[in-house]
């Protein structure tokens, strides 16, 4: 049986609502792209509901059957690049623990494909708001996630 692929994807503000979607079962593979997480003003704009969004994007990277990509530019203007670096280290250490601790997690579906992985990219030079070669890069990078196995 092929393996369909589904994507959702967020940029900035739209990243929450995204993260929000848990994967879709087997043999579907959901890939989740998120682009300039709003780290930095989350709090605002979740009008202070911040940690509830923190919760399930932990739940998603948690998952056995999530496969996230986090891409952020290290001149964002609004989240500064060590911000993002310590936070996203925590979230590849919970999907890296998570992967380790679960026994009903396949390493690999039927076409070969790594499930329950989370890729936190960090695009030198880019902005928040991906101008220039940072575009063609971010491109770049989603392709390469959204080819690997």
């Amino acid at each position: 049986m092929a393996t369909t692929s589904r994507r959702r994807q967020g940029y900035s503000n739209g990243c929450l609502p995204t993260s929000c979607h848990p994967p879709l079962e087997l043999p579907l593979r959901t890939h989740h792209i998120l682009i300039s997480y709003p780290f930095g003003p989350r709090s605002i704009l979740t009008s202070f509901h911040g940690g509830t969004y923190q919760r399930k994007l932990e739940g998603l990277v948690r998952d056995p059957l999530s496969r996230v990509l986090i891409v952020h530019g290290d001149e964002d203007e609004f989240t500064g690049a060590a911000s993002y670096q310590t936070w996203a280290s925590a979230l590849e250490a919970i999907a890296i623990g998570a992967s380790s601790v679960d026994s009903r997690s396949p390493q690999a579906d039927a076409s070969g494909s790594t499930l329950g992985s989370c890729q936190v990219r960090c695009i030198p030079g880019a902005t928040h708001f991906w101008r220039g070669d940072a575009l063609e890069t971010l491109l770049g990078t989603i392709q390469t996630f959204l080819d690997s196995r």
